[in-house]
Protein backbone atom coordinates (compact mmCIF):
# COMPACT_ATOMS: atom_id res chain seq x y z
CA UNK A 1 0.00 0.00 0.00
CA UNK A 2 1.41 3.26 -0.91
CA UNK A 3 1.90 5.74 1.65
CA UNK A 4 2.12 9.68 0.87
CA UNK A 5 3.41 12.32 3.24
CA UNK A 6 0.64 11.80 5.53
CA UNK A 7 0.80 16.39 6.12
CA UNK A 8 -0.30 16.24 2.97
CA UNK A 9 -2.50 13.40 2.73
CA UNK A 10 -2.09 9.85 1.95
CA UNK A 11 -2.81 8.62 -1.33
CA UNK A 12 -5.58 5.76 -0.95
CA UNK A 13 -6.13 5.60 -4.76
CA UNK A 14 -4.33 6.39 -8.41
CA UNK A 15 -1.23 5.51 -6.95
CA UNK A 16 0.55 5.39 -10.03
CA UNK A 17 1.05 8.59 -9.60
CA UNK A 18 2.92 8.90 -6.36
CA UNK A 19 6.73 10.04 -7.39
CA UNK A 20 9.37 7.63 -7.17
CA UNK A 21 11.17 8.78 -4.35
CA UNK A 22 7.82 8.49 -2.27
CA UNK A 23 7.02 5.17 -3.43
CA UNK A 24 10.59 3.63 -2.43
CA UNK A 25 10.90 5.17 0.94
CA UNK A 26 7.38 3.81 1.76
CA UNK A 27 7.66 0.14 0.44
CA UNK A 28 7.75 -1.70 3.71
CA UNK A 29 5.45 -4.31 3.26
CA UNK A 30 5.22 -7.30 0.44
CA UNK A 31 8.81 -7.35 0.96
CA UNK A 32 9.17 -11.09 0.15
CA UNK A 33 7.12 -10.93 -2.77
CA UNK A 34 9.02 -7.99 -4.21
CA UNK A 35 12.15 -9.75 -4.39
CA UNK A 36 11.23 -12.62 -5.44
CA UNK A 37 9.77 -10.74 -8.36
CA UNK A 38 12.53 -8.28 -8.94
CA UNK A 39 14.73 -11.54 -8.74
CA UNK A 40 12.65 -13.19 -11.95
CA UNK A 41 13.14 -9.99 -13.78
CA UNK A 42 16.58 -8.93 -12.79
CA UNK A 43 18.16 -12.79 -13.99
CA UNK A 44 16.19 -12.89 -17.19
CA UNK A 45 18.15 -11.55 -20.29
CA UNK A 46 14.64 -12.58 -22.64
CA UNK A 47 17.27 -14.26 -24.95
CA UNK A 48 14.24 -16.34 -25.22
CA UNK A 49 10.37 -15.86 -24.45
CA UNK A 50 10.20 -15.58 -20.52
CA UNK A 51 7.55 -16.48 -18.12
CA UNK A 52 4.63 -13.86 -18.08
CA UNK A 53 3.63 -12.72 -14.12
CA UNK A 54 0.10 -11.95 -12.69
CA UNK A 55 -0.27 -10.05 -9.07
CA UNK A 56 -3.57 -10.80 -7.24
CA UNK A 57 -5.18 -9.97 -4.80
CA UNK A 58 -7.95 -7.93 -3.56
CA UNK A 59 -8.91 -4.36 -4.23
CA UNK A 60 -6.25 -2.32 -1.64
CA UNK A 61 -3.95 -5.37 -1.22
CA UNK A 62 -1.02 -3.64 -2.92
CA UNK A 63 -0.86 -4.80 -6.36
CA UNK A 64 -0.38 -1.28 -8.27
CA UNK A 65 2.20 -0.34 -5.73
CA UNK A 66 3.59 -3.29 -6.34
CA UNK A 67 4.11 -2.92 -10.02
CA UNK A 68 5.20 0.41 -9.73
CA UNK A 69 8.06 -0.80 -7.33
CA UNK A 70 8.93 -3.49 -9.80
CA UNK A 71 8.86 -0.65 -12.63
CA UNK A 72 11.18 1.93 -10.49
CA UNK A 73 13.61 -0.64 -10.20
CA UNK A 74 14.05 -1.52 -13.96
CA UNK A 75 14.04 2.31 -14.84
CA UNK A 76 16.96 2.84 -12.44
CA UNK A 77 18.40 -0.32 -12.29
CA UNK A 78 21.99 1.29 -15.21
CA UNK A 79 22.34 -2.15 -16.77
CA UNK A 80 18.75 -3.21 -17.01
CA UNK A 81 17.93 0.26 -18.55
CA UNK A 82 20.13 0.18 -21.24
CA UNK A 83 17.92 -2.20 -22.99
CA UNK A 84 14.45 -2.97 -21.18
CA UNK A 85 12.10 -0.61 -21.34
CA UNK A 86 9.24 -0.63 -18.68
CA UNK A 87 5.98 0.55 -19.99
CA UNK A 88 3.23 1.07 -17.20
CA UNK A 89 -0.40 1.11 -18.70
CA UNK A 90 -2.95 3.40 -16.84
CA UNK A 91 -5.23 1.71 -14.19
CA UNK A 92 -7.70 2.11 -16.49
CA UNK A 93 -7.23 2.00 -20.00
CA UNK A 94 -10.52 2.67 -21.17
CA UNK A 95 -9.41 3.21 -25.18
CA UNK A 96 -8.09 -0.29 -25.09
CA UNK A 97 -11.01 -2.57 -26.29
CA UNK A 98 -9.42 -4.73 -29.15
CA UNK A 99 -6.06 -6.17 -29.39
CA UNK A 100 -5.71 -3.71 -32.22
CA UNK A 101 -6.29 -0.82 -29.70
CA UNK A 102 -4.16 -3.16 -27.32
CA UNK A 103 -1.07 -2.67 -29.85
CA UNK A 104 -1.44 0.77 -30.68
CA UNK A 105 -1.50 2.08 -26.93
CA UNK A 106 1.52 0.08 -26.93
CA UNK A 107 3.32 1.80 -29.49
CA UNK A 108 1.95 5.08 -27.99
CA UNK A 109 3.82 4.67 -24.47
CA UNK A 110 6.83 3.92 -26.83
CA UNK A 111 6.52 7.14 -28.80
CA UNK A 112 6.76 8.66 -25.54
CA UNK A 113 9.08 6.92 -23.51
CA UNK A 114 11.91 8.16 -26.61
CA UNK A 115 10.57 9.79 -29.01
CA UNK A 116 14.40 10.26 -30.72
CA UNK A 117 13.89 6.40 -31.70
CA UNK A 118 10.07 5.35 -31.23
CA UNK A 119 8.43 8.93 -32.86
CA UNK A 120 8.20 7.67 -36.46
CA UNK A 121 6.83 4.05 -34.83
CA UNK A 122 3.57 5.63 -33.66
CA UNK A 123 2.88 7.64 -37.03
CA UNK A 124 3.46 4.16 -38.99
CA UNK A 125 1.13 2.34 -36.75
CA UNK A 126 -1.53 5.07 -36.97
CA UNK A 127 -1.91 4.50 -40.88
CA UNK A 128 -2.74 0.78 -40.24
CA UNK A 129 -6.24 -0.76 -40.62
CA UNK A 130 -7.97 -2.28 -37.60
CA UNK A 131 -7.75 -5.86 -39.30
CA UNK A 132 -3.70 -5.59 -39.74
CA UNK A 133 -3.29 -6.53 -36.26
CA UNK A 134 -0.50 -8.83 -37.12
CA UNK A 135 1.31 -6.23 -39.30
CA UNK A 136 1.20 -4.24 -36.42
CA UNK A 137 2.81 -6.14 -33.96
CA UNK A 138 5.42 -7.08 -36.75
CA UNK A 139 6.08 -3.44 -37.33
CA UNK A 140 6.75 -3.35 -33.15
CA UNK A 141 8.90 -6.10 -32.95
CA UNK A 142 10.85 -5.17 -35.95
CA UNK A 143 11.18 -1.77 -34.50
CA UNK A 144 12.72 -3.01 -31.00
CA UNK A 145 14.77 -5.78 -32.68
CA UNK A 146 16.42 -2.63 -34.51
CA UNK A 147 17.29 -0.59 -31.49
CA UNK A 148 18.27 -3.63 -29.72
CA UNK A 149 15.52 -2.94 -26.78
CA UNK A 150 12.97 -5.13 -25.22
CA UNK A 151 9.81 -4.15 -23.36
CA UNK A 152 8.30 -5.36 -19.91
CA UNK A 153 5.08 -4.01 -19.39
CA UNK A 154 2.95 -3.57 -16.05
CA UNK A 155 -0.65 -3.73 -16.29
CA UNK A 156 -2.85 -3.16 -13.78
CA UNK A 157 -6.66 -4.64 -13.43
CA UNK A 158 -5.00 -7.29 -16.71
CA UNK A 159 -8.22 -9.25 -16.59
CA UNK A 160 -10.50 -6.19 -17.13
CA UNK A 161 -8.32 -4.81 -19.68
CA UNK A 162 -8.61 -8.69 -21.83
CA UNK A 163 -12.15 -8.88 -21.52
CA UNK A 164 -13.09 -7.21 -24.70
CA UNK A 165 -11.07 -9.25 -26.12
CA UNK A 166 -12.96 -12.06 -29.02
CA UNK A 167 -11.55 -15.94 -28.52
CA UNK A 168 -9.59 -15.32 -31.51
CA UNK A 169 -8.07 -12.23 -30.09
CA UNK A 170 -6.47 -14.11 -27.17
CA UNK A 171 -5.14 -16.97 -29.29
CA UNK A 172 -3.24 -14.07 -31.02
CA UNK A 173 -2.12 -12.44 -28.25
CA UNK A 174 -1.27 -15.61 -26.29
CA UNK A 175 1.01 -17.21 -29.05
CA UNK A 176 2.73 -13.54 -29.42
CA UNK A 177 3.51 -13.90 -25.55
CA UNK A 178 4.65 -17.32 -25.46
CA UNK A 179 6.94 -17.34 -29.15
CA UNK A 180 8.22 -13.71 -28.43
CA UNK A 181 11.17 -12.33 -26.53
CA UNK A 182 11.17 -8.89 -27.13
CA UNK A 183 7.95 -8.47 -24.33
CA UNK A 184 7.40 -10.07 -20.92
CA UNK A 185 3.93 -8.57 -18.94
CA UNK A 186 3.85 -8.25 -14.94
CA UNK A 187 0.08 -7.98 -14.31
CA UNK A 188 -2.26 -7.03 -11.45
CA UNK A 189 -5.61 -8.67 -10.82
CA UNK A 190 -8.48 -7.90 -8.12
CA UNK A 191 -10.33 -11.31 -9.55
CA UNK A 192 -8.95 -14.79 -9.19
CA UNK A 193 -8.01 -15.69 -13.04
CA UNK A 194 -9.38 -19.11 -12.37
CA UNK A 195 -12.77 -17.16 -11.94
CA UNK A 196 -12.50 -15.32 -14.94
CA UNK A 197 -10.18 -17.45 -17.30
CA UNK A 198 -12.02 -20.81 -17.61
CA UNK A 199 -10.88 -24.37 -18.93
CA UNK A 200 -11.52 -22.89 -22.90
CA UNK A 201 -10.01 -19.17 -22.58
CA UNK A 202 -6.57 -18.65 -24.45
CA UNK A 203 -5.27 -17.43 -20.78
CA UNK A 204 -6.21 -20.10 -18.65
CA UNK A 205 -2.99 -21.51 -16.55
CA UNK A 206 -1.00 -19.09 -18.70
CA UNK A 207 0.53 -16.92 -15.97
CA UNK A 208 2.75 -17.28 -13.20
CA UNK A 209 0.32 -16.07 -10.29
CA UNK A 210 1.81 -14.37 -6.90
CA UNK A 211 -0.73 -13.43 -4.75
CA UNK A 212 -0.97 -10.85 -2.35
CA UNK A 213 -2.79 -12.43 1.07
CA UNK A 214 -3.34 -10.58 4.48
CA UNK A 215 -0.40 -8.39 6.20
CA UNK A 216 1.39 -10.79 8.84
CA UNK A 217 1.92 -9.12 12.20
CA UNK A 218 5.25 -7.60 11.59
CA UNK A 219 3.90 -6.19 7.81
CA UNK A 220 1.16 -4.29 9.75
CA UNK A 221 3.06 -2.97 12.18
CA UNK A 222 5.59 -2.09 10.06
CA UNK A 223 2.57 -0.26 8.34
CA UNK A 224 1.62 1.35 11.23
CA UNK A 225 5.09 2.91 11.96
CA UNK A 226 5.48 4.06 8.53
CA UNK A 227 2.28 5.94 9.29
CA UNK A 228 3.25 7.45 12.18
CA UNK A 229 6.36 8.52 10.75
CA UNK A 230 4.72 10.57 8.37
CA UNK A 231 1.96 11.70 10.76
CA UNK A 232 4.24 13.23 13.26
CA UNK A 233 6.40 12.78 16.58
CA UNK A 234 3.07 12.46 18.93
CA UNK A 235 1.59 10.17 16.53
CA UNK A 236 4.78 8.00 16.57
CA UNK A 237 5.22 8.18 20.65
CA UNK A 238 0.98 7.29 20.69
CA UNK A 239 1.40 4.00 18.28
CA UNK A 240 4.69 3.45 20.35
CA UNK A 241 3.08 2.89 23.78
CA UNK A 242 -0.05 1.50 21.88
CA UNK A 243 2.65 -1.38 20.74
CA UNK A 244 4.18 -2.20 24.33
CA UNK A 245 0.96 -1.55 26.69
CA UNK A 246 -1.85 -2.26 24.22
CA UNK A 247 -0.86 -4.51 21.77
CA UNK A 248 -4.04 -6.24 21.66
CA UNK A 249 -5.51 -2.71 20.00
CA UNK A 250 -3.51 -3.65 16.77
CA UNK A 251 -4.81 -7.07 16.71
CA UNK A 252 -8.42 -5.56 17.01
CA UNK A 253 -7.35 -3.19 13.50
CA UNK A 254 -5.79 -6.47 11.98
CA UNK A 255 -9.35 -8.06 12.36
CA UNK A 256 -11.36 -5.29 11.81
CA UNK A 257 -9.76 -4.88 8.19
CA UNK A 258 -8.81 -8.27 7.03
CA UNK A 259 -4.89 -7.41 7.21
CA UNK A 260 -6.14 -5.36 4.04
CA UNK A 261 -3.66 -2.73 3.76
CA UNK A 262 -5.62 0.33 2.12
CA UNK A 263 -8.02 -0.06 5.21
CA UNK A 264 -5.61 -0.08 7.84
CA UNK A 265 -4.42 3.36 5.80
CA UNK A 266 -8.13 4.18 6.34
CA UNK A 267 -8.74 3.66 9.96
CA UNK A 268 -5.08 4.87 10.91
CA UNK A 269 -5.86 8.23 9.55
CA UNK A 270 -9.15 8.56 11.93
CA UNK A 271 -7.00 7.13 14.89
CA UNK A 272 -4.63 9.75 14.38
CA UNK A 273 -7.05 12.72 13.97
CA UNK A 274 -9.00 11.78 17.03
CA UNK A 275 -12.47 11.02 17.51
CA UNK A 276 -15.07 13.68 16.46
CA UNK A 277 -17.46 13.15 18.58
CA UNK A 278 -19.08 9.32 18.98
CA UNK A 279 -17.68 6.48 17.83
CA UNK A 280 -20.79 5.85 15.32
CA UNK A 281 -20.06 9.38 13.96
CA UNK A 282 -16.26 8.53 13.06
CA UNK A 283 -17.40 4.99 11.78
CA UNK A 284 -20.21 6.85 9.11
CA UNK A 285 -16.68 9.24 8.62
CA UNK A 286 -14.43 5.71 7.90
CA UNK A 287 -17.04 4.30 5.57
CA UNK A 288 -17.38 7.22 3.61
CA UNK A 289 -13.44 6.55 2.51
CA UNK A 290 -13.82 3.33 1.90
CA UNK A 291 -16.92 3.31 -0.77
CA UNK A 292 -14.67 3.65 -3.77
CA UNK A 293 -12.34 0.41 -2.59
CA UNK A 294 -15.86 -1.79 -1.10
CA UNK A 295 -17.81 -0.54 -4.46
CA UNK A 296 -15.41 -1.66 -6.83
CA UNK A 297 -15.42 -5.09 -4.78
CA UNK A 298 -18.67 -5.45 -5.41
CA UNK A 299 -18.84 -4.41 -9.07
CA UNK A 300 -15.99 -7.21 -9.17
CA UNK A 301 -18.03 -9.61 -8.52
CA UNK A 302 -20.55 -12.09 -10.61
CA UNK A 303 -24.20 -11.61 -11.23
CA UNK A 304 -24.59 -14.87 -9.25
CA UNK A 305 -22.39 -13.86 -6.79
CA UNK A 306 -23.94 -10.42 -5.69
CA UNK A 307 -26.89 -11.94 -4.45
CA UNK A 308 -25.17 -14.53 -2.33
CA UNK A 309 -22.90 -11.55 -0.71
CA UNK A 310 -25.40 -9.11 -0.05
CA UNK A 311 -27.44 -11.90 2.29
CA UNK A 312 -24.32 -12.92 3.97
CA UNK A 313 -23.45 -9.18 4.71
CA UNK A 314 -27.04 -8.42 5.56
CA UNK A 315 -27.60 -11.18 8.08
CA UNK A 316 -23.93 -10.13 9.67
CA UNK A 317 -23.28 -13.14 11.81
CA UNK A 318 -22.02 -16.33 10.19
CA UNK A 319 -24.84 -18.01 8.04
CA UNK A 320 -25.10 -21.49 6.81
CA UNK A 321 -26.26 -22.61 3.48
CA UNK A 322 -29.31 -23.36 4.04
CA UNK A 323 -29.97 -20.28 5.27
CA UNK A 324 -28.89 -18.75 2.24
CA UNK A 325 -30.72 -20.68 0.26
CA UNK A 326 -34.13 -19.28 2.02
CA UNK A 327 -32.72 -15.98 1.61
CA UNK A 328 -31.68 -15.94 -1.87
CA UNK A 329 -34.31 -18.42 -3.37
CA UNK A 330 -31.03 -19.95 -5.20
CA UNK A 331 -30.77 -23.61 -5.51
CA UNK A 332 -28.25 -25.08 -2.80
CA UNK A 333 -26.23 -26.54 -5.32
CA UNK A 334 -25.51 -23.23 -7.08
CA UNK A 335 -24.84 -21.28 -3.89
CA UNK A 336 -22.14 -24.03 -2.48
CA UNK A 337 -20.63 -23.66 -5.95
CA UNK A 338 -20.63 -19.73 -5.67
CA UNK A 339 -19.46 -20.00 -2.16
CA UNK A 340 -15.84 -21.82 -2.86
CA UNK A 341 -15.25 -19.12 -5.58
CA UNK A 342 -15.69 -16.34 -3.19
CA UNK A 343 -14.28 -17.82 -0.30
CA UNK A 344 -11.10 -18.29 -2.98
CA UNK A 345 -11.79 -14.62 -4.13
CA UNK A 346 -11.04 -13.62 -0.40
CA UNK A 347 -14.42 -12.43 0.01
CA UNK A 348 -16.21 -14.80 2.71
CA UNK A 349 -14.14 -17.08 5.10
CA UNK A 350 -15.81 -20.38 6.21
CA UNK A 351 -16.34 -21.55 9.36
CA UNK A 352 -16.40 -25.45 9.99
CA UNK A 353 -18.80 -27.47 12.40
CA UNK A 354 -19.23 -30.54 13.29
CA UNK A 355 -21.79 -30.91 11.11
CA UNK A 356 -22.51 -30.55 7.27
CA UNK A 357 -23.89 -27.43 7.67
CA UNK A 358 -20.82 -25.07 7.77
CA UNK A 359 -20.79 -20.90 8.10
CA UNK A 360 -20.00 -18.14 5.87
CA UNK A 361 -19.27 -15.01 6.79
CA UNK A 362 -17.24 -12.04 4.95
CA UNK A 363 -13.83 -12.07 5.42
CA UNK A 364 -13.22 -8.24 5.74
CA UNK A 365 -15.38 -7.66 8.41
CA UNK A 366 -15.04 -3.61 8.06
CA UNK A 367 -16.68 -4.19 4.34
CA UNK A 368 -19.68 -5.96 6.15
CA UNK A 369 -19.86 -2.84 8.10
CA UNK A 370 -19.53 -0.77 5.45
CA UNK A 371 -22.51 -2.89 3.23
CA UNK A 372 -24.51 -2.68 6.61
CA UNK A 373 -24.06 0.90 6.88
CA UNK A 374 -24.70 2.08 3.32
CA UNK A 375 -27.57 -0.98 1.88
CA UNK A 376 -29.27 -2.17 5.65
CA UNK A 377 -33.09 -1.41 6.42
CA UNK A 378 -32.58 0.59 9.94
CA UNK A 379 -32.45 -2.55 11.67
CA UNK A 380 -29.74 -3.58 9.95
CA UNK A 381 -27.45 -0.77 10.85
CA UNK A 382 -28.68 -1.34 14.35
CA UNK A 383 -26.27 -4.87 14.55
CA UNK A 384 -23.79 -2.36 13.69
CA UNK A 385 -24.18 0.18 16.34
CA UNK A 386 -25.30 -2.41 19.10
CA UNK A 387 -24.29 -6.00 18.43
CA UNK A 388 -22.02 -7.31 20.77
CA UNK A 389 -20.52 -9.45 17.96
CA UNK A 390 -19.25 -6.14 16.24
CA UNK A 391 -17.09 -5.74 19.79
CA UNK A 392 -15.71 -9.16 19.28
CA UNK A 393 -14.04 -8.71 16.22
CA UNK A 394 -12.56 -5.17 17.48
CA UNK A 395 -14.70 -2.05 16.78
CA UNK A 396 -13.66 1.12 16.65
CA UNK A 397 -14.73 1.65 20.42
CA UNK A 398 -12.03 -0.97 21.15
CA UNK A 399 -9.37 0.47 19.34
CA UNK A 400 -9.99 4.26 21.12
Amino acid sequence: MQLDNYKEGIKLYNTQNTSAHMVKSNFVIRLRQYKKLWQSIKDADMAHPEQHYIIQGVRGSGKTTMLRRLAIEVEEDQQLSSWLIPITFKEEEYGISSLFTFWERLAEELAEFNSALFGTLFETVDDLEDNEIKQLIAVIDQTLITHNKKIILFIDNIAELFEPFSQHEGEILREVLTTNNNIRIFGGSAVRLEAFFDNTAPFYQFFTVETLTGLKKNETIALLNKLSEHAGEKEQQTLKLLLKNEPEKVESIRRLTGDIPRTMVILFNILVEGAKGSTFRLLEETIDKTTPLYKHRMDDLTAQQKPIVNAIALNWDAISVKELTEKTRLPSKQISAQLRQLEKQWIIEKTTTHTKNHLYALKERFFNIWYLMRYGRRKDRKKVSGSPSLWKYGALERIY
